[in-house]
């Protein structure tokens, strides 16, 4: 089964001091040891970007090489697929 990555989660995941790190980390090792994969959207990792390396979110925030390390580690890791919104998924999210 394929299962969407929000930027909360993978902030979870990836800073060991987030409230709910042990309990995302559990569970991407729990779904990725029964077969299941991951879809990203590029902008889930932009948004990434900018949430751990603020200072005013972040008690010790990643320097930017580091973000973009872990988030290029997820867009090339072999269980994610990849997404792309279209012209009308864009539309949609305007309207709503």
């Amino acid at each position: 089964m394929t299962h969407g990555i929000d930027t909360d989660f993978l902030v979870a995941v990836e800073i060991l001091e987030h409230p709910f790190h042990p309990q995302a980390y559990a569970l991407l090792r729990g779904l990725l040891a029964n077969g299941h994969d991951f879809a990203v959207a590029p902008q889930t990792l932009a948004e990434f970007i900018h949430v751990v390396t603020d200072a005013k979110r972040m008690p010790r925030p990643l320097t930017m090489p580091d973000a973009v390390a872990r988030a290029e580690h997820s867009w090339q890791a072999a269980e994610v697929r990849r997404v792309f919104p279209d012209g009308q998924c864009v539309t949609d999210f305007l309207g709503w």
